[in-house]
C-alpha cells in the first residue's frame, strides 16, 4: 500500500510538471513591461531548449541537479541568475528596476527570484513597503517552480512561501560573490 501512495505521488508531481500554461498575476502595463516580459519569456524558452545544458524545475528538478550536476541547471539561484541577466538590460531603460528575493535563507526551503519593482524606490529595498502596497507595486519572476514565465504579485508569492514569507530579504544583484550560472 506504502509502495503505491509513493508512485500516485510521484505520477501526480510529474503529471503536474509538464501543465505548461504561464502563470500572469496582474502584470504591469505599457511598452517597458512588455520589453521586459519578452526576454523573461525568451530566456525562460531558450533555457528549456537548450541543447547545451538541461534545465530542470521544481522539486524534483532539485533532485535531478543534485545527483546528475554535468550538464543540468535548474536550482532556483540558477535561474535567479538568468532571468536576471535577460531583463537587466531592458529595465534600464524603463520606469522598472530588477533585484532578487529571497526566502528561508540557510534552510533546505531557501529560495531566490527575480523582483521587479518601481525605479522611484527609495535605497534600500524594504520588501515590506512593496508588499504593503496590496502587492501592486512589485512582481516576482520566477521560473523554477514549473519551468515557465510565471510572474506573481509580491504579496501572493510571499504568501505562497512556508512562513508566508515573513524572512523574504531583497538580494542586490548580480551577487557580489561572483555567482553565475555555470
Amino acid at each position: 500500500m506504502r509502495v503505491c501512495s509513493v508512485i500516485v505521488v510521484l505520477i501526480g508531481l510529474c503529471l503536474g510538471a509538464c501543465a505548461k500554461t504561464r502563470l500572469v498575476q496582474m502584470p504591469p502595463s505599457g511598452p517597458d513591461w512588455q520589453r521586459i516580459d519578452a526576454a523573461y519569456v525568451s530566456a525562460v524558452q531558450a533555457a528549456n531548449d537548450s541543447g547545451e545544458q538541461s534545465w530542470q524545475s521544481g522539486w524534483l528538478g532539485n533532485v535531478w541537479v543534485n545527483y546528475f550536476p554535468k550538464g543540468s541547471a535548474g536550482l532556483c539561484y540558477q535561474w535567479q541568475d538568468l532571468v536576471f541577466n535577460a531583463v537587466a538590460r531592458e529595465a534600464k531603460s524603463s520606469p522598472w528596476k530588477v533585484g532578487g528575493i529571497q526566502v528561508n535563507k540557510g534552510t533546505s526551503k531557501e529560495h531566490h527570484a527575480v523582483l521587479l519593482y518601481p525605479a522611484a524606490t527609495a535605497e534600500p529595498v524594504k520588501l515590506g513597503d512593496l508588499a504593503g502596497k496590496g502587492g501592486s507595486g512589485a512582481w516576482v519572476l520566477d521560473p523554477w517552480l514549473r519551468g515557465t514565465a510565471d510572474v506573481y504579485v509580491l504579496q501572493e508569492w510571499l504568501k505562497a512561501r512556508p512562513g508566508g514569507g515573513a524572512d523574504a530579504a531583497f538580494e542586490e544583484l548580480p551577487h557580489p560573490d561572483g555567482r553565475t550560472i555555470r
